[in-house]
């Protein structure tokens, strides 16, 4: 590859993004977390379909970022999504409705904003939420199928400015069966250890974590088995597997 060739440019000419099998598949082969950062290391540009059951859902990625989501389920109507935090009243929310019926081309917010019902501040913070909403399902979905397709671009003004690892990391906080993590993981007698002990504050940073999951990443030098370490008195087993479940799969952690 050329020094100018981008991952995602190669990924395009090959027909193929590198880590996953081919450009469609299945979430039972290929689960949501493994799928989103295939994505983003391969620095891809275009959109995940994901269809399980008539729920389709899909997000745009641009150079590997997701920066939009959209869904045919009314529960991941934005308007809803406004009601439920309070930005509308009852009777705005049925005025928002009317709106939207007949807004054309344009997008739902831009009409919201145009016709006062929320203020372009308060949009885009709620939009912000409502994008990651869209993922919390997919992570939970045992099967699904899949397609990429590296023409569909995103246009939307106000895009999702969450970083992928981040998007995993909340999953695997609050989403993924225990489960599935430990598969991914493998065996308590492993010890983890980080590739670069002095990225630990950027990785920190990237995956927004908090205080106490940062604390884990000065243990992870190679010298304590994940058994040892749930054998603490004051250790939440998810918490910690969390942490070795998104470092593992970026790969910046090794078990050994």
């Amino acid at each position: 590859m050329s020094d100018g060739q981008s991952k995602s440019e190669a990924a395009e000419r090959d027909g193929a993004i590198p880590g996953l099998p081919g450009v469609s598949g299945s979430l039972r082969e290929t689960r949501m977390p493994a799928l989103l950062w295939a994505l983003t290391a391969a620095e891809a540009t275009g959109c995940l379909k994901v269809n399980h059951e008539g729920t389709e859902k899909w997000v745009w990625f641009t150079e590997g970022q997701p920066v939009f989501a959209r869904s045919n389920l009314s529960d991941d109507r934005l308007t809803d999504r406004l009601l439920e935090r309070g930005l509308l009243s009852r009777a705005q929310y049925e005025d928002a409705q009317e709106l939207i019926a007949n807004k054309g081309a344009r997008r739902s917010g831009e009409v919201l904003v145009e016709a006062a019902l929320i203020r372009q501040s308060a949009l885009d913070e709620a939009l912000q939420e409502h994008l990651l909403h869209m993922f919390d399902a997919m992570f939970l979905w045992p099967d699904a199928d899949w397609s990429f397709d590296g023409g569909d671009t995103c246009d939307e003004a106000v895009t999702l400015g969450t970083p992928t690892a981040a998007i995993i990391m909340s999953a695997a906080r609050n989403r993924i069966h225990m489960d599935e993590l430990w598969a991914a993981i493998g065996a308590r007698e492993q010890r983890p250890r980080l590739r670069d002990a002095s990225s630990a504050d950027r990785l920190v940073d990237a995956l927004e974590l908090t205080p106490s999951e940062a604390m884990w990443l000065r243990r992870f030098d190679g010298s304590q088995s994940l058994a040892h370490m749930l054998g603490e008195w004051d250790t939440e087993e998810r918490e910690l597997i969390s942490v070795v479940f998104i470092l593992r799969l970026i790969g910046a952690l090794d078990l050994v």
